[in-house]
């Protein structure tokens, strides 16, 4: 169903206001903001060009495409579909459909790797990676740390698609090995690893459905759903990388902020962590899970 009326807007400023309005009827969330980033995607122009340029004309083959952007957000398909990247750690990475969309909350688990990594005495630093979806995680401590060979695992071939062409926009692929497979299936030969990273889904099944269309409709489940608890996936790491960490190696991943006790008592009944730390989010929000395994 198209959106624009027979005579378009062949401004900035009317087609702004025209998506605006859409958007808007459209109970689409930021509705200003998302018609700016819609038009600047189309145009090659920031939103500050878009403002005062309001009278400069557009082309009706770029109205067009704008109204097609527009009706694509009218679903609820997320933005970053949409224009096909996202931003991370001050980097643009591709996204599309089959891979969690980078959120900001998952640099604070770079910056903690990161911190990690500098204590590590090994002249080549071994990071596996648990659900590398695009790779932003991988590919951004590989960037960061020159002496950092990374392993990235994901259970979704469509997601090791994007990971590869974007550890290939990189120049980070012969350091990047992007594998198939599920949690530490296969990673065997590669052992021991300094740090283990992980952004797991944590989301329980059962709150699925009341998240905002954009998430719950358009991103992978696999990404979100964490099981019953939602410690699905976190149970296992706690679990088995102490199998594939150094001695002194480190365990860190992202979690719900209602899912601190749960996880204490997890590694409190495994005989392998020691020096849990726990970090807050910029909202203050328990966030980033960390643990040493334990020198024996």
């Amino acid at each position: 169903m198209m959106t624009t009326s027979a005579a378009a807007p062949l401004t900035i400023g009317g087609a702004l206001e025209f998506g605006q309005k859409v958007l808007f009827q459209g109970e689409v969330p930021e509705a200003k903001v998302c018609a700016e980033i819609l038009l600047g995607h189309v145009l090659g122009q920031r939103a500050t060009y878009l403002r005062i340029s309001s009278d400069t004309s557009i082309s009706e083959s770029q109205f067009l495409v704008f109204n097609s952007l527009l009706e694509r957000r009218l679903t609820h398909e997320p933005i970053q579909y949409i224009l096909g990247d996202q931003e991370f750690f001050g980097r643009t990475f591709k996204v599309g459909p089959g891979v969690l969309i980078p959120r900001p909350e998952t640099e604070l688990l770079v910056e903690k790797t990161l911190d990690v990594l500098k204590f590590v005495p090994s002249p080549r630093k071994k990071i596996l990676e648990i659900g590398t979806g695009s790779g932003c995680v991988a590919i951004t401590l590989a960037l960061e740390n020159e002496n950092a060979d990374v392993v990235a695992v994901d259970i979704s071939q469509d997601a090791l698609h994007i990971a590869q062409s974007n550890a290939a926009k990189h120049n980070v692929l012969q350091r990047c090995q992007m594998v198939l497979g599920e949690t530490f299936g296969g990673q065997q030969k590669n052992l021991p690893f300094d740090v283990i990273v992980s952004n797991p889904p944590y989301i329980p099944t059962q709150t699925i459905s009341g998240l905002e269309a954009q998430v719950k409709n358009f991103e992978p489940h696999l990404a979100l759903d964490g099981g019953g608890d939602g410690l699905g996936v976190i149970r296992t790491l706690i679990e088995q990388a102490p199998i594939f960490l150094q001695e002194s190696g480190f365990l860190l991943f992202e979690f719900g902020e209602d899912q601190v006790q749960a996880i204490c008592r997890l590694v409190e009944g495994s005989k392998y962590w020691e020096d849990v730390e726990i970090f807050p989010d910029l909202n203050h929000r328990p966030r980033v899970f960390r643990v040493k395994k334990w020198m024996q």
